[in-house]
């Protein structure tokens, strides 16, 4: 703590200044990714037979489907084949 003695006093409001930006983008991400995941575990687990409308939580394992690469097409993300492990 002896450093902060020998700061000017812009040194010193600059340094304070960037302290409270960096805790409130921090404090603002925390709640912000905690409301998301709330909202995951608020989620009931559903099967693939199911037409889920918004999010969902499925189980279990998924591969590479065998064939032509299949892309999102809004995306561009590859997608992927889904084997149930087990339907809760």
């Amino acid at each position: 703590m002896l450093w902060v003695t020998g700061l000017g006093n812009g040194e010193f409001w600059f340094l304070t200044s960037l302290a409270a930006l960096v805790a409130s983008v921090s404090f603002y991400s925390a709640f912000k990714n905690l409301k998301f995941a709330r909202l995951l575990e608020d989620t009931p687990t559903a099967s693939v037979h199911g037409a889920a409308q918004g999010y969902l939580e499925l189980i279990g394992t998924s591969e590479t489907m065998e064939g032509p690469r299949i892309t999102g097409p809004l995306t561009g993300v590859r997608m992927r084949h889904c084997s149930m492990l087990s339907i809760v």
